[in-house]
């Protein structure tokens, strides 16, 4: 009892004691209703029911016989001597073990839901028995656990060690080979702050790539098992919805194909079968790659010129090329300000700011005080001017005719793109600032390649804490 308490006490402490009530009420009520698809059972070459079901039960038992002849043994002494708690450890452990009929088979689940009473239940042998039985015994756990280490660790990564086979050849015969794949590429294309969120059977990913989840369930299982009407699957999945839009993941990755006892339909057609996923990822995602079984989506940020556009009309509070009539405008000779549209190689036309090197132009401007307040643009030269030769332009913002921002972008091929900005200009909200857009040449002062844009230039309304904060905006 005191360890029941001493647990109880340190979940109480981290905040997870409700969690884990929550998980225990659903393993035992709800988990044993669970409908085992009968087509994922069948071990290679076997056949189906009624033989093939206990055989895997069996097999699940011996994997640590030791253990259980300790806690049913441990039960009999608990009953001979009348112990106070022999009824609800018996209960607890045959409980753990009755669930395991409705579903016919015995799964690592299971044994974990086993677990604290196995471990409670053997401790009353250690307990009661001299030195030498407990000496005995810690021989015959040790052998157990040893017998277990060679097959279930030795034959698996024994190979690899010994230089047999290639970490390739390896990860492929365990079917995770992909999973490595995806780990890379994450730990690549993210920061460790960053967050990730893989729907399918594949939490390895997170340990390995070392990203967290923005919520709790980091496997789909219990959220898409077959189990009837229950409190607890719409509860989960609209937690999730929450979790996504307060703490959207960089990356969004959902599994094509994958299956487990539990899968009726591989991940993909389950999360297309739920509208509120599905919209989530439709409207602020965009599909990145494709890696083997692995649909890899990244966040398109809140403030980016590719947020569909009633997204970012949503968190506009100035529109700079709308207000531009009322702007002084200075521009370059022969190269009047005006507002065009670049369309750079494989994207859409955006409508920008054309301001030819030299060219300025200044608002007058009542800034909001809302708060986080964000300028942005997007930077590039004229695609039709690319070939023209030149060094490129400088882009300049300034407040009461101070710089706050300055950018050069050349005209080499890697430059021909656009470049994505973002200034925090939150100390200057509910103010009247002169905000100036400005270009200059280049770095060799060569005005060949001036005709410089700014794509969408917007003072914003910041949907998180920041400018920089990762968010979404929700639709109202």
């Amino acid at each position: 009892m005191g360890l029941w308490l001493l647990a109880a006490a340190y979940l109480a402490l981290r905040g997870s004691l409700d969690l884990a009530v929550e998980h225990i009420l659903f393993m035992f009520g709800y988990f044993p209703r669970v409908q085992v698809n009968p087509d994922l059972l069948l071990f290679p070459g076997k056949s189906g029911p009624p033989l093939f079901y206990w055989q895997r039960t069996v097999r699940e038992f011996l994997r640590l016989p030791v253990l259980y002849t300790l806690a049913f043994t441990g039960l009999g002494i608990a009953f001979v001597r009348r112990e106070k708690y022999r009824f609800p450890l018996s209960v607890c452990l045959l409980a753990s073990l009755a669930i395991v009929f409705p579903q016919n088979v015995f799964t690592l689940y299971h044994w974990l839901l086993a677990l604290p009473a196995v471990v409670l239940a053997s401790e009353v042998v250690l307990q009661r028995g001299g030195k030498p039985l407990v000496g005995l015994i810690g021989l015959a756990v040790a052998i157990n656990i040893g017998v277990r280490f060679y097959f279930d660790q030795w034959q698996i990564a024994g190979p690899l060690l010994t230089a047999q086979v290639t970490r390739q050849e390896l990860f492929e015969s365990l079917a995770v080979w992909d999973e490595l794949q995806i780990v890379e590429y994450v730990a690549d294309h993210t920061t460790p702050e960053e967050l990730i969120w893989v729907w399918g059977n594949h939490s390895a990913i997170y340990y390995l790539s070392e990203r967290s989840s923005p919520t709790r369930f980091i496997f789909n299982s219990p959220l898409m098992a077959r189990i009837g009407p229950n409190p607890y699957q719409p509860n989960w999945l609209a937690e999730i919805e929450a979790h996504l839009y307060a703490r959207p993941p960089t990356y969004l990755i959902v599994t094509w194909y994958d299956r487990t006892w539990f899968y009726y339909m591989n991940p993909n057609q389950q999360f297309d079968d739920i509208s509120a996923f599905r919209d989530f990822l439709s409207r602020y995602y965009r599909r990145e790659v494709f890696l083997e079984h692995f649909e890899i989506n990244q966040l398109i940020p809140w403030w980016s010129r590719a947020a569909a556009p009633k997204l970012l009309e949503a968190v506009t509070l100035i529109d700079l090329l709308e207000a531009l009539p009322d702007a002084v405008q200075q521009s370059a000779p022969n190269d009047p300000i005006k507002v065009v549209e670049f369309e750079m190689p494989g994207e859409k036309a955006y409508p920008a700011l054309l301001l030819h090197a030299e060219g300025r132009a200044t608002y007058d401007l009542e800034l909001p005080s809302d708060v986080p307040l964000c300028f942005r643009a997007a930077l590039a030269l004229d695609p039709q001017s690319w070939g023209w030769g030149g060094d490129g332009a400088t882009f300049r913002l300034e407040l009461n005719e101070e710089p706050v921002f300055e950018q050069y972008v050349a005209n080499g091929e890697a430059d021909r793109r656009w470049h994505p900005v973002l200034v925090d200009l939150s100390k200057f909200a509910g103010r009247h600032v002169r905000l100036s857009l400005w270009t200059g040449p280049g770095q060799q002062i060569d005005f060949t390649c001036g005709r410089a844009g700014w794509g969408l230039p917007r003072i914003l309304r910041a949907p998180g804490g920041t400018c920089e904060e990762v968010a979404v905006v929700r639709e109202s």
